[in-house]
């Protein structure tokens, strides 16, 4: 006789939905989730499961999850690390976990498709993402209202920022120090390009290159887990915000220092734009995003979508109303498209708010602020910050407002 007993089917039940929650959870996280979002779906695929009492905290470096009650628990503790948005792996994971609620599919068959999706490959080849990064850097300076030397510029710089990225994930050494040497590229080139080509505004060229750097979602991902009480989660978004931020000033001030002293000073011309141009950089930037956001090929209509929409809102508000309230304008307007494409189409929410967010752009007024700080204009930088703050808190407010709506249409 064997030593070693056979499992009762309750048992392999009960290990196979712990799995289950374990999978989706580190799912989630590989996807770019959040705490909040991570927790909501982990506690959906319980109660479907018939698993009570269960708990678990999500971490920007730590996954816990808790099965039983108190003093009688199955404990499981991971260690995690911070993952870029990735919009395909979303529209996957959520179509597997709603084909879990429906009871189509069991546990072990849903955990073994999570874990394909957490090791899938990138969606697009590296010189894909690298044009992508291009082309996001110029349409940003178009909705910055700038002119066309400062989007060749950025776009230019932005190949390089591209690359760099490309590379930060084979390498680790470059993965920690990334956002300060293509910040550090970009800077050099447009000063460069400002003094010896063209007469362009080369901070702002700067910025446009480094857009997608710019930790906009993060901050406001991180004001949004602080609105729950979901303190560490929340702290620990803003403080890899404000380490972005400024890793993104450092790099950007020494490239532009070097290159003027090697090429001389910046030469900056007026600026006139036809009215409505920011649309052209909307949709140019929504373009971008699909590759960026690693969003399915076949949803780029609803991602440029959302970055017209949330532009054309946000703009047009923030000429009546000011910049918070046209960014939470911006937002409301998203979140209920989201919420709408979420009922009708059964797609993740994110689908549409993130490209939407993503053109709000709260991490641009952080970086204006720090440059403020560094010209030691201190009053003007403060000033910055608060805008940067307002901003990020309207569109949080904004997307809780339409998640409450959304809430109600799903009843």
């Amino acid at each position: 006789m064997s030593g070693v007993s056979t499992p009762s089917p309750g048992v392999e039940d009960a290990d196979s939905a712990l799995a289950l929650l374990l999978a989706a959870a580190r799912g989630a996280q590989s996807c770019g989730y959040g705490a909040e979002d991570t927790e909501r779906l982990v506690a959906e695929l319980a109660a479907q499961l018939g698993l009570a009492s269960v708990q678990v905290s999500s971490l920007p470096t730590q996954l816990q999850l808790g099965v039983g009650i108190p003093g009688q628990q199955r404990m499981a503790l991971l260690r995690t690390e911070p993952r870029p948005v990735d919009l395909d792996r979303i529209v996957r994971l959520e179509a597997v976990a709603r084909e879990v609620k429906a009871g189509d599919i069991g546990p072990r068959e849903a955990s073994v498709r999570i874990e394909a999706i957490v090791r899938s490959p990138p969606p697009y080849r590296a010189a894909t993402v690298v044009f992508a990064y291009s082309l996001a850097a110029a349409a940003s300076v178009l909705l910055f209202g700038e002119d066309l030397p400062e989007m060749l510029a950025a776009a230019v710089a932005g190949l390089g920022v591209g690359a760099i990225n490309v590379l930060r994930g084979r390498l680790r050494e470059l993965d920690l120090t990334a956002e300060l040497v293509s910040a550090f590229v970009a800077g050099f080139v447009c000063q460069t390009a400002s003094a010896r080509i063209w007469p362009l505004d080369p901070r702002v060229a700067t910025l446009g290159a480094l857009v997608v750097l710019l930790p906009g979602f993060t901050l406001t991902q991180a004001v949004r887990e602080l609105q729950p009480r979901n303190l560490l989660s929340g702290i620990a978004g803003l403080g890899s915000a404000s380490m972005s931020v400024l890793a993104l000033v450092i790099g950007g001030v020494l490239g532009g220092a070097l290159g003027a002293r090697l090429a001389g000073p910046a030469r900056v011309p007026p600026v006139e734009l036809p009215a409505g141009i920011y649309l052209a950089g909307a949709a140019a930037l929504g373009l971008a995003a699909v590759v960026v956001l690693r969003a399915p090929r076949r949803e780029t209509p609803t991602v440029v979508g959302a970055a017209l929409l949330s532009a054309a809102v946000s703009h047009a508000a923030s000429r009546k109303v000011g910049p918070a309230l046209g960014a939470f304008a911006g937002a409301v307007a998203v979140g209920l498209v989201a919420h709408l494409d979420a009922r009708f189409r059964s797609r993740p929410v994110w689908l549409v708010s993130v490209p939407g967010v993503l053109v709000l752009v709260p991490g641009s007024i952080g970086y204006r602020s720090l440059l403020e700080l560094v010209d030691q204009d201190v009053a003007t930088s403060l000033e910055t910050a608060l805008q940067m703050f307002l901003t990020a808190a309207a569109i949080v407010f904004g997307l809780i407002l339409t998640d409450g709506i959304g809430a109600r249409w799903r009843r």
